[in-house]
């Protein structure tokens, strides 16, 4: 059963903009507006490698289960997802 994308994810998707806009709500939310330059450069280059190893996580992880099993590749990223989320309680409220 497969959702139906909001339709701000599906624009971003199409126009190639969707790690991009991910990374600005992101920002919006969590660096505080008098922050130097500097910390926003940082914690973009923190969020770009976040990004770039969680996707190859998730790429890895379908390609070695593969289409055969699409229930135990769902299984693995929802309890990284699951992780993730309860790591991020930690310090933030979405």
């Amino acid at each position: 059963m497969s959702k139906k994308l909001h339709p701000l994810v599906e624009k971003a998707i199409n126009k190639g903009s969707i790690i991009e806009d991910s990374w600005m709500g992101f920002a919006i939310k969590v660096i505080p507006k008098d922050s130097p330059r500097n910390q926003f450069t940082e914690m973009r280059k923190a969020y770009y490698c976040g990004f770039y190893a969680a996707f190859s996580l998730m790429y890895e992880v379908s390609n070695t289960i593969g289409e055969d099993d699409e229930d135990g590749t769902a299984k693995i990223l929802e309890n990284i997802k699951d992780k993730c989320e309860e790591e991020i309680k930690k310090f933030m409220k979405f």
